[in-house]
């Protein structure tokens, strides 16, 4: 068997079941409240068949390692309670369950999380209740078939995807459904409930397995393309299994050069629990590449690095890690594809599951009282030709030179008096004491017992509490990044030219009005420059044209218009935000059928035109908004 370390149990059914059960009890002692611990576990059932009550704690993961769900059989439970605060689940994160069978002996389940807390290829004969009496917020559900009913409780918001459910009860902020058979209508905004027939494409995360020969191996799936309910519902999932002896088992402690040597050699990586901290980047270089954590394994930045850079390359697929910003600040944790790449992985695209990062300090926001106004200098010119009283021709220049233009600054300082207490004399007498190899838990327990006075214990055991660290006045204040809009010193210079042209048909009653503005400035927002460059650039700026047909007469008036604008910059900073062109045709008639009662129509949008917005490329898009026609019909009476 691979030696994955000493925080993965690996159970068989060999095992007498007290032994099981004592040493999942074990673990689950540790980690019920450790959410500041840089404790990792895995507990890991070889296929086979098992009575036993599987309670999972704080980054801690129970992984199945059959080719299905139904491989192992959990009589029992799989679950997460919110018993260390008293039912509130609002402080569950960072845990999982993944490919099991699960056959709770009361009909239901419980999995009271909130967030950073995945459940994956899991088969629940009965209900599943994701809640524990308190409060809840937020989970992810996938590839999954429950028998039962889910019953959210107090959930405030969840996402569900490619699963197949018995039905859904409750409903409070969000519901999202994609691709999810047996999953309620859609009913947004009351209740919030969002449903998706089926998922585009997709690729369900690796996972590890091991044959009745005693193989192990990481299964890849396959794309799946209009996704509907589970991978395996009609059998084993479709994909490749790459054999454990392709993957370099990396441990806590190794650094990145170790780890980038064995990416080098053309090995995956698989990274056995434990906390990672990493004094520069690892590089992915080669297509198809497979980084998996086992749960939760963390890399941590600790010189201002990223800890991945991921080249322009297809396939790639990192898995189940979690990413740590360190003491010194990091531009970017994760790269995935180099500034300016332009490859198209349409057909194997990169895959990045379970990720959860955690980075440090606070923000916060204040107004400016002394804003200074927007001063313009406007130059025109036009010229206007009648050559009907009713028609005409007209040609206009403009030129604006504006200033105080208003953007956004930040000050670091401190608020409320918040102070830190891992930058105080406490924290530093508890390295002294303990050595600079001390884990974070280490020096909590340390200040735990030797400052009574400051600490307010909830729980537990000398060595093993939970609780609070309060900020004391000596200890650093915390810094919060603040933003503040403030006057900058940058010029800009808007011109353009506007066409018009009117003509009335005689008496008849027709007449058509074109308009086209073209309209330009000197400051553009360049696309070749890094994210970490904040450009300044003029938003709003395009051309528009609008052509439109008209009848007045008789105490009857319609219109027809088409009106059109080109791709404008719609927001700048850091990364740049473009409107796509768009047109839509818009009608309007009235008639007045008597004195003072007029009959009207209105219709806008009449073919129903979208809308989409994209950043750097038009492969980038973070906008789509379907278009929809509106019709008023009404009647207007004036006193």
């Amino acid at each position: 068997m691979p030696d994955f370390g000493p925080n993965v149990l690996v159970i068989d059914p060999s095992m007498p079941g007290g032994e099981i059960q004592a040493r999942i009890d074990a673990i689950f002692a540790q980690q019920e409240a450790a959410h500041f611990t840089d404790r990792r576990f895995a507990i890991l059932f070889k296929p086979g068949r098992y009575t036993t009550d599987v309670r999972v704690g704080f980054f801690t993961q129970v992984l199945g390692l059959g080719t299905m769900p139904g491989a192992v059989t959990i009589d029992g439970h799989v679950r997460v309670n919110a018993d260390w605060l008293k039912g509130d689940a609002l402080a569950n994160f960072w845990r999982g369950a993944e490919n099991l069978t699960v056959r709770p002996p009361e009909g239901w389940d419980r999995w009271a999380v909130s967030q950073a807390a995945p459940y994956r290829r899991m088969h629940v004969l009965g209900d599943l209740v994701l809640d524990d009496g308190g409060s809840s917020s937020g989970g992810f559900l996938a590839d999954c078939r429950i028998e039962g009913t889910i019953r959210a409780g107090s959930q405030q918001q969840w996402y569900s995807r490619s699963s197949r459910i018995g039905g859904w009860q409750g409903v409070n902020w969000n519901m999202m459904f994609q691709g999810v058979q047996g999953a309620p209508a859609t009913s947004f905004p009351d209740p919030a409930v969002t449903t998706l027939l089926r998922v585009p494409l997709l690729r369900e995360k690796p996972f590890l397995q091991v044959d009745a020969a005693g193989s192990w191996s990481v299964f890849v799936p396959a794309l799946r393309r209009d996704a509907e309910g589970t991978s395996w519902a009609d059998g084993p999932t479709a994909g490749s299994a790459l054999p454990l002896a392709h993957f370099f088992l990396a441990r806590p402690g190794m650094d990145a050069a170790t780890l980038n040597a064995a990416l080098a050699r053309g090995q995956h990586l698989l990274f056995t629990p434990g906390v990672y901290r990493l004094d520069a980047p690892l590089r992915v270089t080669a297509a198809n590449r497979v980084l998996l954590g086992i749960w939760l394994a963390t890399l941590q930045a600790v010189q201002g690095n990223a800890v991945l850079e991921i080249d322009d390359v297809p396939g790639v697929t990192i898995a189940g890690l979690m990413i740590d910003a360190g003491a010194v600040r990091s531009l970017v944790l994760v790269q995935v594809g180099p500034r300016g790449c332009t490859g198209d992985h349409r057909h194997n695209p990169v895959l990045l599951a379970d990720l959860f990062f955690r980075v440090d300090g606070g923000t916060g926001s204040q107004g400016n009282p002394g804003l200074l106004p927007y001063k313009s200098k406007n130059l025109d010119f036009s010229a206007e030709w009648y050559y009907r009283p009713d028609s005409y021709i007209s040609v206009g220049y403009f030129h604006k030179s504006v200033v105080n233009f208003i953007g956004t600054g930040q000050v670091k300082k401190p608020v409320f008096g918040l102070t830190n207490p891992a930058d105080g004399p406490r924290y530093k007498a508890a390295l002294e004491a303990l050595g600079a190899g001390a884990t974070s838990n280490d020096i909590r327990q340390y200040i735990f017992a030797n400052y009574p006075g400051s600490v307010k214990i909830t729980g537990g055991t000398p060595g093993n509490y939970t609780g609070d660290i309060l900020g004391l006045p000596e200890d650093a204040p915390v810094l919060f990044t603040v933003n503040t809009p403030v006057n900058n010193n940058q010029t800009a210079n808007v011109h353009g030219w506007e066409f018009a042209v009117q003509h009335s048909f005689w008496e008849t009653g027709l007449g058509m009005i074109l308009n086209y503005t073209i309209v330009d400035g000197d400051v553009h927002y360049r696309n070749d420059q890094p994210a970490t460059v904040n450009q300044f650039a003029l938003v709003g700026l395009s051309d528009t044209a609008n052509v439109i047909g008209y009848y007045d007469k008789n105490g009857i008036q319609a219109r027809v218009a088409y009106n059109w604008r080109a791709e404008f910059l719609s927001g700048a900073g850091s990364n740049p935000s473009y409107t796509e062109p768009y047109g839509q045709i818009d009608a309007s008639a009235s008639w007045e059928a008597l004195p003072r009662t007029t009959l009207f129509f209105e219709g806008i949008n009449l073919t129903g035109e979208g809308r989409r917005a994209h950043q750097r490329t038009d492969r980038y898009v973070t906008v789509t908004a379907p278009g929809y026609a509106r019709y008023t019909v009404g009647v207007r009476y004036r006193f």
